[in-house]
Order: structure tokens, then sequence, then C-alpha cells
């Protein structure tokens, strides 16, 4: 079995006809192109029609080709590319650590960039010339917490000063206000700029703060007890906000969103599904998922109901998307890495959320730190800009569409159109079946979900059907993925198939069972039963490879090849020992833990912190993947071995830790003398992490 660690944030797929977020920017006045410091302004007034004309051919805008512009530039700065070009940012990057915390599109085909020195900069992407510059009050200002209203003007909220600042379409300042009595949290700012909405550092409840009155209004959404509340979006245009509401207790608490009707102050009645981030405008909305690796768009038309699901199909440590609604665009920034050891690969894609991925470029990274961070599509320049950090030197580059010999097109794919992602769509379910049976075919196992799941035999743990449809596709997606990544052959071995049940609120209801967990695995009369709860699922590819590991170690036994616990238990550090016990630690949010180590209390454990991996863990000295390792050896293995398998997912380089690896090589020791290896390969996906790198 394997215990949930952490929060995920849950959203609604029916909630996104109905709310929305500030994320994007409305088109700016005339006014803003006119602003000081400006350069080239020969070449910028047919860019400046250009982009005020919603008819404006590609052929007006672009007057001046990106490959014959006065860069001061290297060409080509990244490995392996043809049309990707570098902005002269020099001027603006001038601390030891330096960032671009804001980029958004200006004017449809400008780029309003704040630099690390607070520096406000409106670029021409075409030429690299300076439209408008603007030194901000010294401080940080998150993209999220830059504001534009319908007239173009500004708001800056700076969490350094807790103050918002407020500017003309001319970039002039008109107003500041200062919000430190506020302690806000996380704070949005309604349409006209008269009101805010935050959370604050006190209390779990929402706030209302009237600019112009300096009135506070503390909202009350439970009478639950809350211990954390998150603004997780705003819509203008339907005044709702989404919430995101921990209550109970750490340990037996439920994570709920919700969406908090601010003109009636009730809570809407809206089915819940899993995104990240959301914006709207009064046509259409966007959200975006990330669950187990799998990134996913929902794309929505207010006025017809229905609901694109977009799936960004790379399996990849990082996804960075960024949204172009009014043109129905998405562009991805992705990290991949093909096999331990070898370099990384990054790429940018730019999709049609109603067609499908169009174009996508791509460069090698080697062995070098690479951040690709914030991206913005400007459609009728056809550019794509993002900004690239190597080795902590910023680049501001340009992606030239037009000119890219060497992009990659794509035709339609992995886009469904639903009413509602909750609920029966009959089209989607014969979706599901034929996955389903393509998957049971291709690896010889068993999947139930529905009504079909009340077969299964695991009785120390209750749980309900899954009832969105999109969970369960998500989750085939998964699972076909994962199981992809064994020899030929290994999983049928086990004799009778690997049963596996996709259900919902899962929670154990005997002693031996983990009270909240992702995911649970019994042998009953010799069939290998596997529970995989997608409520709130936390990492479930490596609940797969966990709880597959333990239909192993069951097959091990039969076949007389099992694990020896003391063999096993002389990997560790000679004043551990494991607690035996599944009810020691219990505790949702592994903050809690660290916080908390070494600290006397009911359900705490005087783990030694130096034996388990974590970020600035000495290597020497990390036996453990994590604090759930530390309950049973079986557990101990289940963890290596599922972090082994999806390594190159999320790359915490656990088996730089010579222990880990040991344990690693021990564990391969068994499953090469317990399994028939004829047609294995050369090297397993986990066996690729069995040596120092």
């Amino acid at each position: 079995m394997r215990k949930r660690f952490g929060k995920v944030k849950i959203f609604t797929a029916a909630m996104l006809l109905a709310m929305s977020m500030v994320c994007g920017c409305s088109k700016k006045d005339d006014d803003n192109a006119n602003g000081s410091d400006g350069n080239k302004q020969e070449n910028q007034q047919d860019v400046n029609q250009g982009a005020n004309d919603g008819n404006a051919s590609t052929q007006g805008i672009r007057t001046v080709a990106i490959k014959d512009s006065d860069y001061a530039i290297k060409n080509h700065p990244l490995n392996g590319t043809n049309a990707i070009y570098e902005i002269n940012i020099s001027p603006w990057m001038k601390s030891e650590y330096p960032h671009i915390s804001c980029i958004r599109p200006y004017n449809e085909n400008y780029l309003m960039c704040i630099f690390e020195d607070t520096q406000l900069v409106i670029l021409n992407p075409l030429d690299g010339s300076v439209v408008a510059q603007k030194q901000l009050p010294d401080g940080y200002f998150y993209d999220d917490c830059v504001f534009i209203d319908e007239n173009g003007n500004l708001a800056f909220l700076n969490y350094m000063d807790s103050k918002i600042y407020f500017y003309d379409s001319s970039l002039t300042q008109y107003d500041c206000i200062d919000v430190s009595q506020l302690q806000v949290s996380i704070g949005y700012l309604n349409k006209d700029f008269t009101e805010m909405y935050y959370t604050n550092y006190e209390d779990t409840n929402l706030h209302r703060y009237n600019f112009k009155t300096k009135q506070d209004e503390s909202i009350t959404i439970t009478d639950k007890q809350a211990v954390f509340m998150n603004i997780c979006g705003y819509s203008q245009s339907e005044n709702c906000i989404m919430l995101e509401l921990y209550s109970g207790d750490w340990e037996n608490g439920e994570d709920e969103m919700i969406v908090w009707d601010l003109t009636t102050n009730q809570k809407k009645d809206i089915d819940v599904g899993m995104i990240n981030s959301f914006k709207d405008n009064e046509n259409y909305y966007v959200a975006d998922s990330y669950v187990d690796g799998m990134y996913t768009c929902y794309f929505g038309d207010k006025s017809s109901g229905n609901t694109h699901i977009y799936r960004f199909d790379e399996t990849a440590l990082d996804c960075y998307p960024s949204f172009d609604l009014e043109h129905h665009m998405a562009v991805t920034s992705i990290e991949q890495v093909a096999n331990a050891g070898e370099s990384r690969e990054e790429f940018i894609a730019l999709h049609d959320l109603e067609k499908g991925k169009i174009a996508e470029t791509s460069f090698q990274a080697g062995d070098k730190y690479v951040y690709i961070g914030k991206s913005v599509y400007l459609p009728e320049a056809q550019l794509v800009v993002f900004s690239y950090d190597e080795n902590t030197t910023i680049k501001l580059c340009v992606w030239d569409l037009v000119d890219d010999t060497n992009k990659t097109s794509f035709d339609e794919t992995n886009i469904y159109a639903v009413d509602c992602v909750k609920g029966t769509n009959a089209e989607f379910s014969e979706i599901l079946d034929t996955t389903k049976k393509e998957i049971e075919e291709t690896y010889n196992v068993e999947i139930y979900y529905d009504d079909s799941i009340s077969s299964c035999e695991i009785t120390d743990y209750t749980y309900e059907k899954v009832n969105s449809q999109f969970s369960i596709d998500r989750t085939l997606k998964i699972l076909n993925r994962e199981l992809a990544k064994y020899p030929e052959g290994m999983i049928e071995q086990l004799g009778e198939k690997i049963q596996f049940y996709i259900v919902n609120k899962m929670e154990g209801n005997s002693q031996n069972a983990v009270e909240f967990l992702s995911g649970a695995q019994h042998t009953i009369s010799g069939k290998p039963q596997i529970l995989l709860n997608v409520d709130n699922a936390y990492e479930l590819d490596k609940t797969i490879h966990h709880e597959i590991f333990h239909a192993f170690e069951d097959y091990l036994v039969s076949v007389g090849s099992e694990f020896d616990d003391d063999t096993w238990c002389a990997l560790n550090p000679s004043d551990f020992s494991y607690s035996y016990s599944y009810q020691e630690i219990g505790y949702d949010d592994i903050s809690y833990i660290d916080e908390n180590y070494g600290q006397e209390g009911e359900g705490m454990m005087d783990y030694p912190e130096d034996y388990t991996y974590y970020d600035g863990c000495k290597e020497d000295k990390a036996y453990f993947v994590d604090y759930y390792s530390q309950k049973f050896p079986n557990e101990d293995r289940a963890s290596v071995f599922a972090a082994a398998m999806t390594e190159n997912s999320y790359g915490m380089h656990y088996f730089n830790a010579s222990h880990i690896r040991e344990k690693l090589r021990a564990i391969d020791e068994k499953l090469r003398n317990g399994f028939n290896t004829e047609n294995w390969p050369e090297q397993t996906e986990w066996e690729a992490w069995m040596t120092e790198k």
C-alpha cells in the first residue's frame, strides 16, 4: 500500500463555464506606444498600426525580419535551432542572480516585461527595440499579481512593501494603496480596481477590501474547522472566486475546491475535477491540469457549453503552459530525459486548443541547468517569446515560426469534445471501454471501474466508484504508459492476471490499514488485486509501480525466492529500526513532519532526518526515498523500486545516494533470480539507475 502525502488542487469541469481567473491582459490604448526611451520609431509605426488592427495581415506587421534586424545577439543561441533568436536585455539585467518576473503580451505584438531590478520595459520583439520604459518601486512583482483593466490601466501588487501601485496607460502612476495592515497572502483585484479579494496570514477566511472606503470585510465560507485556504482563481466576468479549502485537521482533514458567488455570497453547486490554473473572458475559458506527469487543458465556449479536453501527452520533468485565450492557442515548454545519464532535451511547442499541436522545436540542454519560464504567443507576428535560464544566465528568446524550417507540424491529436466531464457521456464511454480493452490485451491484465469494482475482494478499505469519466480516462492513460516500462512477459509470469480497480474516496477501515492512501495491493487466492485511488491521487504513476512491486514480492515468496529481512535491514544504519506500524505517522502534509521533527507528540516517530533523502540531505547519509519507507522493509523496497521506475519523469536524483543505489541493486538481484529473464532487455527501466552517475 502507499500512503498519500501532500494536497492536490481540485477544480470543476462544469465550473469552467461559470468562473475564471485574472491571468490575461486587455488590449492597450495607442498611448502606450508613445512612452519614453523609444527608438527605431520609423519601424515602429507600421507595427503599431498592425497591432491595433484586428484584421492586419502578418505581412503588414512583420515590417522587420528578425534574422535581419539589429539585434545585439549571438546567432541561434540555443543548440540545434535555426530560428530562435535572443533579444539583448543586458541594460536591465544588473544583479548577480537576474530573473524576469513577468512577461505579458502588449498591443498584440509588444511585450511587457518586468526585470529583476523592477524595470518595466515594453519591447518590440520583431526588432528588439524599446517602446516604453518605467522604473517601478523597489520590491518584487509576481506575474500573477500584475493586473490590467479594460481601459489599459495597470495595477502591481508589491509583496515586499505590501503596496499596490496604479498606473495609467501612459505608465504614469496615479495612485498607491498601502495594504500592509491586511497581511495579504494572495490577492486579486476586481474588474474596475475598486476592490481586492484576498486571504491573509492570520485566519482562514476570504476577505474583501474596498480601496475607496477602506472597509475590510471577512467572508465566512464554511463552519468547518479550516486550517488552510488558498485563492486559486477569480472570474471578473462572473464575479466568482475559486478557493482551495482544507478543513478539519492536518491528519484527518478534507481538501476541497469550492466556487463562491461574490454577488450572492453563496457557494455554487458545481462538480469537481483537477486544475492548476484558470482564466476566462466573456466568451471562453481555459484551464490546465498537471497530474502524474500528464498535462491536460480544458477549453470551453461559454455560449455553447462545450468543453474541449486537450491533453499535452509528453512525459516530462516540467511543463509550463501559457495561454492565448482570444486565439485559442497555448504554448508549452517541456524538459525531457530520454534515458538515465543522457543529456536533457528542451522542447517548445505551440498548440491549437481545438485542433492539436501545430508546431514544435527542440534543442539540447546537455548537463547545464536550464529553466524555461514565462512564454508568450504573438499571433499576428507569428512569434513565441520565452525567458530562458541557463546556469543563472537569463536570455529572452524569440522563436520565429515563419522562418523556422526545422519545426515539426502535427495533425489533430488527443482532443475530446464533451458537454461535461462529470457524469456519463455515451461517446466518451465507448472511448474508455476501447482504451481499457487495448490495455488489457496488451499487458494481460484486468481493469475494473464503475459498477464492476464490486468484484474486488480487498476488504480492509472502503471506497466508492469513480463518477468522473475524465478521471478514468486519465488513469487509463497513465496505466498504459507505466505498464509499457516493464520487460516483455514479466507481468504475465505472476500466473494470475493483475486486477486493477479504479476507485474513489479510498480509506482504511482496520487497524492494519493506512487511513488515507492512494493505493493498496493484496494477493488473494493467488490473484494480485490493486486498488488505485484517483480521488486526490498524488503521483499515481509511483503508486502503480509501488503496488505492482508488492505483487512481485508475493510472487517471489511463492517461488521460494523471497527477500530475507535481516539481510535487507543490514543495508540500513546500525541504529535504525523500522516502526512496523502504519499508525505512527498519519499526517498528509509532509511539511508537518519537517517542522515537528524530533518533538514529542502523539503520532510522531523520532526518525533520524538525515537518513531520508530530501533537498539538502547529504547523499552519503541518505538511505530512504521518503518517510513512509521507514515503516516496513517491504514498503521500503516498493518505494525504492517506484522511485527508479519514475525517475525520468520526476528527476529527484534519489540514486545519487550510494545507499539507495545499493538497495536498488539488491532488489534487482532478487527480481533477476526469481523471474524468467529470457526476453528481458540488457538494461531494464529500473536498472538504469543502479550505477553511479
